[in-house]
């Protein structure tokens, strides 16, 4: 390669090398959360300490999906979109607002920016709370009258510690609400398919989906 003229010329071409690589993990960022089409999302996060060094990329995947959904138009049901964040660890679920559902407006949107700006991924990975929290919201706002499509996104980069209890779970509740979809985002590494543990990983994610109309997808994380 060419060997820079200055010092000055060498900082420049590393300042163009870190927007690029800026760039392509934002663009990776926008392909995390493709959604089908909902009333209400509610997104179910892992913030556990594994996610220390890719929650960035996630948080910005998720700041691209709602903000695609924005929008002035309303729905069929003749109300807004509405969305919830409930990110997991152990211990109680951090939320915006208690994990209730929010109009998605110009203003819920900027207090999720701001929420997720002080989020830092530390401890071990619990799931049930947040997913409990996560069904019995929908639950409560199901509206027999216009009904509205629901739907869970959940999104980690492994296995649960209690695999059978998040099955156990996810299938009492989308059997009390059937109007729920349980959609998943297995996070992982380029290759990731090639553990065990992700294989298994995978597998759990899977079944989740099958207790509803729900989709599956695995998501090459960051590698760098």
């Amino acid at each position: 390669s060419t060997k820079p003229a200055s010092i000055a010329q060498a900082a420049t071409e590393e300042q163009a090398k870190a927007i690029a690589e800026k760039n392509a993990k934002t663009e990776r960022a926008k392909t995390i959360f493709l959604l089908t089409p909902s009333d209400d999302v509610i997104y179910v996060i892992d913030r556990s300490g594994s996610m220390i060094d890719t929650f960035e990329e996630v948080k910005v995947g998720l700041l691209k999906s709602l903000g695609s959904l924005l929008t002035p138009k309303p729905i069929a049901s003749g109300a807004g979109k509405r969305f919830g964040v409930i990110l997991f660890a152990q211990n109680k679920p951090q939320t915006i607002e208690g994990g209730k559902l929010l109009e998605l407006t110009d203003r819920n949107f900027l207090q999720t920016i701001g929420f997720l700006d002080n989020v830092i991924p530390v401890g071990q990975t619990d799931p049930l709370p947040a997913l409990k929290l996560a069904f019995d919201t929908h639950f409560a706002a199901l509206d027999k009258i216009k009904p509205r499509i629901q739907q869970i996104v959940l999104l980690t980069d492994g296995c649960f510690p209690d695999n059978s209890a998040v099955l156990k779970l996810v299938e009492a509740e989308c059997k009390r609400n059937p109007a729920v979809n349980v959609c998943t985002i297995l996070y992982g590494y380029i290759d990731g398919m090639k553990s065990e543990r992700m294989r298994k990983a995978a597998a759990v994610m899977k079944k989740i989906t099958s207790y509803s109309v729900g989709t599956y997808r695995y998501v090459e994380r960051s590698d760098d």
